[in-house]
């Protein structure tokens, strides 16, 4: 199952503070990018941990995704066969994938995480065709 933490927080109890800004718009990316390819997704806490120990008690994996109710999604999960040899190759190239657009995404722009235009953002306005190098240079 592709998890996509919930940034804008609609999803799961807030943690204590919020969640950082520009979350939301970290899970809007993926879930966009997820969304483009035809490919489901879940929620998953923004609490800041690596241990969701409120998604197994709440009896989740449920068997429409393979697991076991009130068990781990992964039975290796933080154990020692939790390996190279304990992986989808499917899952690690969709999110690799997605990975690599969010990526792709943030560094032509962070206007939508931090409201700021900065360095790389392509969203310019269309000003006309460029100025030859002979007029700048002054040739």
């Amino acid at each position: 199952m592709r998890f996509v933490y919930d940034g804008d927080l609609s999803d799961s109890t807030p943690p204590p503070g919020g969640a950082p800004a520009g979350s939301d718009a970290i899970e809007t990316l993926f879930l966009d990018y997820f969304v483009s390819q035809g490919l489901a997704t879940e929620p998953t806490a923004l609490d800041g941990r690596s241990d969701y120990r409120r998604f197994i008690e709440a009896g989740i994996p449920a068997a429409a995704y393979g697991g076991v109710a009130g068990e781990q999604y992964d039975p290796c999960y933080h154990l020692s066969c939790d390996d190279i040899d304990n992986l989808s190759p499917v899952a690690l190239d969709q999110m690799s994938d997605a990975a690599a657009h969010a990526t792709i995404s943030l560094a032509q722009s962070t206007q939508a995480v931090n409201g700021q235009r900065g360095k790389g953002n392509f969203n310019v306005k269309d000003t006309g065709p460029p100025t030859p190098i002979a007029s700048i240079s002054g040739n």
